[in-house]
Order: C-alpha cells, then structure tokens, then sequence
C-alpha cells in the first residue's frame, strides 16, 4: 500500500462518523440512484461501499460483494447490514487499485463517487474492466464525470451512456461503460445490463440469416446497434 492510498485509508476512517450526513446532501440523485441499483442483475461488486448505504437499496436477492478500503466504514456498513434481514452480500476490506477477485468474475461492477475519492484513478478503472466479464457493465456515479471519462478510455471501457444533475455547486455525474465482448462472439444480453438487449428489426437481414442457414452455410451474425 503507498503512502498516498495510506492517506485515504486514515482519511476516510476518520470521516466514517460523518460520511452518512455527507452522502445526504446528494438528495437530486437519490431516487435515481435507488431505481438503478435495484434493477441491477448478476454477479456485482461495489467498489468503494463506505457505510453502506448503498446496500438496502439493491434488489431482496441481489449476489453483491461489497468492498473499501476503510475499516471503520465497512464497520458501519456491517451495522447496516445486521438490519436488512434476509440478503447476499459480502463485505470484504480492500483496496480499489488492488482488487483480490480473479479476471472476469463480475458482471456489474459499481462505483459511487469512487474516482473522485481515489489515489490513482486510471489504476481503479483497469482493475475494474479486468474482474468484469466480457460484455460486462461498470456503473459509477460522482462528480467531474468530464474527467472520469477518458480515463475509463484509457483503461480499455467503452462508455455506453453519460448523463448529469445539478447538485450544490458540482454537477453529479453518471457514467455506464462497458468491457467489450469477446471478439467475434455474438453478444448476449448479460444479467443487470442497464441499456435495452439488442433487437433486429431489418426484416432483410432476418431473410437473408434463415436462408444462409437454411443452406447450410455458417449462419450471419447480428452485429449489435450500438457497434
């Protein structure tokens, strides 16, 4: 561990008794941010869960792990959890630029004002496209998302879709990126994937795929709309 992610390990211990207030002020986000969370399916890691007020707002039988850096602030979160009743979620301590999962594990990787929070963002965007399975989807949520975009870029994520509220006197911003599917495999709509599953509405190129196939050669693929 450097010294600078040291520093935002003590940093945030010592914000843990505050943090909830904090988070509060992010009132024009917040049914938004409930309405996202609960449709999310599959296997999911949230990166960076603080006091865990994320947690209630997941859906009754959502596989989530939850991570941070922070002792006291999974402290709180353990708290929050013991009040939820029946759930599937793991809290585990560890560090967003050194995450303990094997490649490919997750298919919804989230982030609430994450990269606004770390030492080294473009480290925190790499390791999250390496634990996404191909084809899966990293939703984060925080401020200077006109900063966090071309680092997502760098790191390999391709973003799907932006948007912004006014908050105070930083907007909020919110990002959905994307790892991209294996080459030359069809895409399949994975579990908790935000945007609609792909459709093909070019009566052609269904003529033409149930012919090809009809012959005996190898079938067409659908190319995604978005690619």
């Amino acid at each position: 561990m450097t010294s600078a992610t040291t520093t935002v390990r003590k940093r945030y211990d010592a914000f843990a008794p505050e943090y909830d207030r904090w988070d509060a002020e992010h009132r024009s986000v917040a049914d938004h941010r409930r309405t996202l969370l609960r449709h999310l399916r599959g296997k999911i890691l949230e990166v960076g869960i603080g006091t865990g007020l994320d947690l209630p707002r997941y859906g009754k039988n959502a596989d989530v792990v939850a991570c941070d850096i922070s002792g006291r602030m999974l402290g709180k979160s353990a708290m929050r959890l013991s009040k939820m009743g029946e759930h599937q979620v793991k809290l585990v301590k560890m560090d967003a630029q050194k995450l303990m999962f094997l490649d490919g594990t997750f298919d919804v990787v989230v982030g609430m004002f994450l990269f606004c929070s770390v030492d080294d963002p473009g480290k925190v965007a790499r390791e999250i496209k390496r634990v996404l399975k191909p084809g899966g989807q990293l939703v984060t949520l925080g401020y200077h998302s006109e900063r966090v975009v071309p680092v997502l870029r760098r790191a390999g994520l391709k973003i799907i879709s932006t948007k912004e509220w006014p908050s105070g006197d930083r907007p909020i911003g919110q990002i959905i990126a994307e790892r991209a599917p294996i080459a030359n495999l069809p895409t399949a709509r994975r579990p908790g994937r935000v945007e609609a599953s792909p459709v093909v509405s070019d009566r052609k190129q269904m003529k033409t795929r149930r012919n090809k196939s009809a012959t005996g050669a190898a079938p067409v693929m659908v190319p995604h709309p978005d690619r």
